[in-house]
């Protein structure tokens, strides 16, 4: 099941946003192939339970965008990362904290949603 046929294009934006900064994230860390490696077995199994539960992937892509988020921001405040590399555009620490915050707030909105799905 891909759509609950409630597509919102504002939902895609933000999504696809979050998402971009959590893959360039990671794909600049000095041990990218391990944090490649975490993010598809982990994004795999989210999918394969949303699957299993009968969710719309549609419903709980903003969970998986702030997984992919986590991850990224995780793995870069405990290795570190080049100071050559895109992002984290300002440089500090202070924003992959933040960008944590937000991967917390993505899965939280792909919660709500499923939540709120589940009871309509």
């Amino acid at each position: 099941m891909l759509s609950d046929g409630r597509i919102s294009p504002w939902k895609l934006a933000v999504c696809f946003l979050g998402l971009a900064y959590g893959v360039l994230l990671g794909m600049k860390l000095p041990d990218a192939g391990l944090v490649l490696t975490v993010a598809i077995v982990s994004v795999s199994a989210a999918i394969w339970y949303i699957a299993n539960r009968g969710y719309s992937l549609w419903l709980v892509m903003p969970a998986i965008t702030g997984l992919i988020i986590l991850i990224s921001s995780a793995v870069a405040l405990y290795s570190g990362y080049p100071p050559t590399s895109f992002v984290p555009v300002t440089r500090t620490d202070i924003e992959l904290w933040l960008a944590l915050l937000l991967a917390f707030g993505y899965i939280a909105w792909g919660v709500y949603e499923t939540q709120h799905m589940a009871v309509i």
